[in-house]
């Protein structure tokens, strides 16, 4: 009997090991690089056989489909740069004195007055302007080559709100 005994202990020894062992099993290796390898040279062929088979039109063609590219003129010249520093200086001064040797003119309104104090590097006249206004609540119309400029106040604005 102790032999039969002993045998039903270590059956459930050997197939644990039998379990343990078939996991330890490696999946046989798919050929995944070398189909990578392959789909990757053929989509270059493909793409090399497609460039060379471009043809450009002829010039005429080309100048009949592209408008001619318009030239620069000195007109379209950037604005110029320059540092800017005033203290406490008035205001209808500081905005002459802004507008001198550039090719921007001023219409100043009789009611603007006030101070200005501002320190800037490499600015424009309109960034200059910009800032004024967000500053100091100087207001000003842009017509043509010609600021407006107008004292601060109290404005009412509509705006249209569509709440489709």
């Amino acid at each position: 009997m102790m032999k039969l005994s002993s045998k039903f202990i270590h059956m459930p020894w050997l197939g644990l090991l039998a379990i343990c062992l078939s996991g330890c099993q490696t999946a046989p290796e798919k050929p995944q690089e070398s189909m990578i390898e392959q789909e990757l040279s053929a989509a270059l062929e493909a793409e090399t056989m497609a460039k060379q088979q471009v043809n450009k039109p002829p010039q005429d063609v080309q100048d009949a489909i592209l408008p001619p590219m318009p030239e620069m003129n000195s007109g379209n010249q950037p604005e110029p740069r320059f540092d800017l520093s005033v203290n406490e200086a008035q205001a209808r001064e500081f905005f002459v004195g802004l507008m001198q040797g550039s090719k921007w003119n001023v219409v100043l309104s009789p009611e603007v007055q006030g101070t200005i104090s501002l320190d800037l590097k490499a600015v424009t006249v309109p960034l200059v302007m910009e800032i004024v206004r967000d500053t100091y609540g100087f207001e000003y119309q842009i017509t043509e080559n010609v600021y407006q400029v107008y004292p601060a106040s109290l404005k009412t604005v509509i705006f249209p709100v569509n709440y489709l």
